[in-house]
């Protein structure tokens, strides 16, 4: 591999890309609460957890104040969604500009968006500040994933990697983010199959 020339700069994250994520809670009032956040990251636990990392919000004030929220997924059909999610502040506003329908999760009492391909109920287990981000560590209660991937046929690891080889995230079709906005591109081999073992 040709070595490549990089410079040191004091800013970071333009370049480290993730999906976007549609972080729903419920406000004091009993309505429904959207925000669009990028720090999102799994934990395999056990119990596997979802962590979510965010500054001053007011979807941060209603999961430390309720312990729980959804992580729904969006796919490219919802960038329009998740931009104006993003822009406005929910202190300021319903954020109602751009219509969507949702239903109250399964698990939690948290917003579950009808067009997210995968939606991730979660309860706080752990929360932790640094400087000016707060940092949830959430148990995974529920996970409700687009009926066209199926399910696998058991609880086991097996079968569970056996499923998730028989889906392609090009069908999800995510919504990337890093200071633009992108969709997936090419898939380049499956796990495994990029490394040839030496003689």
């Amino acid at each position: 591999m040709e070595k490549i020339i990089k410079h040191s700069t004091i800013h970071s994250g333009g370049f480290i890309p993730g999906p976007v994520w549609l972080i729903g809670t419920q406000n004091e009032d009993g309505s429904h609460n959207l925000s669009t956040i990028t720090w999102v990251s799994y934990l395999a636990g056990p119990p596997e957890c979802m962590i979510v990392s965010m500054q001053a919000r007011k979807t941060k004030e209603n999961i430390l104040r309720t312990k729980e929220f959804t992580a729904n997924l969006c796919n490219t059909g919802m960038a329009r969604l998740a931009d104006y999610v993003g822009m406005f502040s929910g202190k300021d506003t319903q954020k109602d500009a751009v219509p969507y329908d949702y239903s109250w999760g399964e698990k939690v009492q948290a917003p579950v968006l009808d067009a997210s391909p995968c939606v991730i109920e979660c309860t706080v287990v752990k929360t932790d500040v640094i400087g000016d981000t707060h940092v949830f560590i959430a148990q995974i209660v529920n996970q409700q994933i687009d009926a066209q991937f199926g399910r696998p046929d058991d609880d086991s690891g097996e079968a569970y990697i056996r499923w998730l080889n028989a889906n392609d995230i090009h069908n999800v079709d995510p919504l990337l983010y890093t200071w633009k906005y992108y969709r997936i591109g090419e898939k380049i081999g499956n796990l495994g199959e990029l490394y040839v073992k030496p003689d």
